[in-house]
């Protein structure tokens, strides 16, 4: 009897000096990287269209959320050939404040499909955050 309860003890004891270091193991950080967006921007959207006059029309708005203080953007009209996306055509613009709009237009070349790609920095304060968007695709007739 004295061994089955020696035995017990030191099952217990040992059980009781390892859950602390298992404790401290599992509270450790994870090693994962985890990508936040719209911290500072409610909406980003990209456009290209064929205007009237048979130019390729390219645009992009952003808004930001209240506590967004200033937004860069980058739009870059792509134009896809010999298999791949080539940038063809880029306007920019930077406001202070919450709302961005800037577009532009391209002659191009009937045949060739375009799209427009967007790059946009929205700033509170100094932080910021990054957004890339790319909208849909047309072609010019």
């Amino acid at each position: 009897m004295k061994r089955i309860v020696s035995l017990v003890l030191a099952v217990f004891i040992s059980v009781m000096i390892a859950l602390p270091c298992l404790a401290a193991e599992l509270s450790a950080p994870m090693e994962e990287e985890i990508t936040v967006y719209d911290l500072y921007t409610n909406y980003v959207k990209s456009n290209v269209a064929i205007s009237s006059s048979g130019s390729v029309y390219y645009s992009c708005q952003v808004n930001g959320k209240s506590n967004c203080t200033k937004i860069s953007a980058y739009a870059y009209l792509q134009e896809y050939r010999n298999g791949s996306w080539t940038n063809v055509d880029c306007v920019t613009k930077e406001v202070s404040g919450k709302s961005l709009f800037v577009s532009d237009t391209y002659t191009g070349i009937s045949g060739r499909n375009y799209r427009c790609e967007v790059h946009v920095y929205t700033y509170s304060g100094t932080k910021y955050e990054y957004i890339e968007t790319t909208s849909s695709t047309v072609k010019k007739s």
